[in-house]
């Protein structure tokens, strides 16, 4: 796998053995696949699912990459994923995470901008708003109620009512926000 070793990686057996003791206590044990961000162990078992990223100058930039959304298989890989967490969790909401994405890593793609231009994209904000919204439709499907963080509701995804959005970056303007 991507975890960087086998000694990094939660078996089943573990993952079933930490929910039952978290039940025990009364604790929920809610799982969160952040993506398409924060996936750089996704990149170890699935290396072509990571986005290449460019700087100015046309030459690969080194460092933490988002998951490729043009890539083929992507979002195949993103269902197995959620599937798997759905089958380990049994808890009725999980969290697609969505946060801190680095859309001008998707903007130095040329193979990412050709993607997002086909689909009718008209940025790279639009196309991951989509992607948002693909995770979050995939957790439904999955009979679950979805999280995501504040930035695939920031981006215009489409959220179903029961969608939670975990804030977690303050602004100027939500203190008169939420006073009404």
């Amino acid at each position: 796998g991507g975890a960087g070793g086998g000694a990094a990686v939660y078996s089943a057996a573990d993952v079933a053995a930490v929910v039952a003791a978290a039940r025990e206590r009364g604790i929920r044990v809610i799982p969160e696949i952040d993506a398409p961000s924060h996936a750089a162990s996704w990149g170890g078992a699935y290396p072509g699912a990571l986005a290449e990223c460019f700087d100015s100058r046309g030459s690969p930039r080194p460092g933490p990459a988002p998951l490729d959304p043009s890539a083929p298989g992507t979002t195949a890989l993103l269902w197995r994923v959620l599937r798997g967490a759905a089958q380990l969790f049994p808890e009725s909401k999980i969290h697609a995470g969505g946060d801190e994405v680095d859309l001008a890593c998707w903007a130095s793609n040329p193979a990412i901008v050709a993607w997002a231009t086909a689909a009718g994209h008209k940025d790279m904000r639009a196309a991951f708003a989509a992607f948002a919204g693909r995770a979050v439709a995939y957790v439904n499907d999955l009979g679950r109620d979805a999280i995501v963080w504040q930035e695939s509701f920031e981006a215009g995804a489409t959220l179903p009512p029961r969608t939670e959005v975990e804030v977690w970056r303050w602004w100027s303007g939500a203190g008169r926000a939420a006073q009404g």
